[in-house]
C-alpha cells in the first residue's frame, strides 16, 4: 500500500481546492483525512474557503489552527474585506502587528485599504497609508481606486499626481481605474488626458481593457466616429465588447449612418461573424422605430 507523505497530501488538498464544486468538498476530505497536517495544509483550506466566498468555515479553521502564520492571516483579511467587514479586518490587522510571525506585509496592507474603502472610512485609509514607507504601486492604486470609487474623483486624481512626484511608475491598473472613474462620471476630457498623458509620458503598457474603456466613453457621449476610429486604430482585433458598445451608442444616439460605418469597418475584420450586422439591425431599429405607428412593426 502506498503511503503519502504531507506534501503528497497537500497537493492534493491544492489540486481540489482549485477545482469547481465539488472540488472543495473533496478537499475538505482530503483535509481530514490526511495522518498529518503542517501549517501549509491549513492555509490551503482555508483559503480555498475564502476564495469560494464561505467565510464562516473558513473562520472556524482558522480559529482551529495550531499556529499561525502571515499567509493564514492575509487569506483572512482578504475575506473580510470582500464582505465589506472592516471591523473584523482591523482587529485581525491589529493582531498582525503584535507578533513577528504575523508582521503585515504589502497584501495585508493592501486588504486592509480596499477595506476601509469600501466602507467608506477614507480617513482611516489615508491615515494607515500615510504610516506606510515607500509604498509600492499596488497601495497606491488600492488609495486611488478607493477614493475614485467612493466618488472623490478629485483626490483619486491628486493621489495620481502625488504617485508620480513620489517616483512611483504607474501600470495598468492605474489608468484602468482612472479611466473607468472618468467614463462613469462622463468626463471625456480628463479621461483623453489621462489615457495619452499615461501613455506617453509614463510608458503604461495598453491593454485591450484600456481601449475598450475608451471606446465605451467616445460612444456614450455621442463622439461615434471618434469612438470608430479610437476600435480601427488601437493595436488589438476589435471583439464584441468594442463592437457592442460602439453599435448600441449608435441605437442610442439613432445614428444609422454610423452604425453602418462601424459595421462595415469593424465587420471587416472578422468577416465570418455575425455579430455586427445583429446589432447593426438593432441600432437602424432603434432610429426608425419612433416615426412607426403602432401596429407597423411588421414592416420591419
Amino acid at each position: 500500500m502506498i503511503r503519502l507523505d504531507i506534501t503528497a497530501w497537500n497537493t492534493i488538498i491544492a489540486a481540489y481546492c482549485g477545482d469547481h464544486d465539488p472540488g472543495l468538498k473533496n478537499a475538505r476530505r482530503g483535509f481530514d483525512r490526511a495522518p498529518k497536517r503542517d501549517i501549509v495544509s491549513w492555509n490551503t483550506i482555508i483559503s480555498g474557503y475564502v476564495q469560494r466566498e464561505n467565510l464562516e468555515e473558513a473562520k472556524l479553521l482558522f480559529d482551529s489552527m495550531p499556529e499561525k502564520n502571515r499567509v493564514s492571516c492575509n487569506a483572512m483579511l482578504a475575506g473580510y474585506s470582500n464582505r465589506c467587514l472592516a471591523d473584523e479586518a482591523a482587529d485581525l490587522f491589529h493582531s498582525m502587528t503584535q507578533s513577528a510571525i504575523t508582521q503585515p506585509d504589502r497584501l495585508s496592507l493592501t486588504a486592509m485599504i480596499n477595506v476601509y474603502s469600501k466602507t467608506g472610512q477614507l480617513q482611516r485609509a489615508r491615515d494607515l497609508f500615510s504610516s506606510i514607507a515607500n509604498p509600492d504601486v499596488t497601495l497606491w492604486n488600492a488609495m486611488i481606486a478607493g477614493h475614485s470609487n467612493s466618488g472623490d474623483l478629485d483626490h483619486g486624481i491628486q493621489l495620481l499626481r502625488s504617485m508620480w512626484i513620489a517616483g512611483v511608475d504607474p501600470d495598468g491598473v492605474t489608468l484602468l481605474t482612472v479611466l473607468a472613474t472618468c467614463a462613469q462620471k462622463g468626463l471625456i476630457d480628463e479621461s483623453c488626458h489621462h489615457f495619452q498623458s499615461l501613455l506617453a509620458d509614463h510608458g503604461v503598457r495598453t491593454e485591450r481593457s484600456h481601449f475598450s474603456c475608451m471606446v465605451d466613453l467616445l460612444a456614450r457621449i455621442g463622439r461615434l466616429g471618434d469612438a470608430i476610429d479610437l476600435a480601427m486604430s488601437m493595436p488589438f482585433v476589435p471583439d464584441e465588447v468594442e463592437l457592442a458598445s460602439l453599435l448600441s451608442a449608435c441605437g442610442l444616439h439613432r445614428d444609422a449612418d454610423q452604425a453602418a460605418r462601424a459595421a462595415m469597418d469593424l465587420g471587416s475584420v472578422s468577416p465570418t461573424r455575425s455579430s455586427p450586422y445583429v446589432l447593426l439591425s438593432n441600432a437602424f431599429v432603434q432610429e426608425v422605430t419612433p416615426f412607426l405607428a403602432p401596429g407597423n412593426y411588421a414592416t420591419l
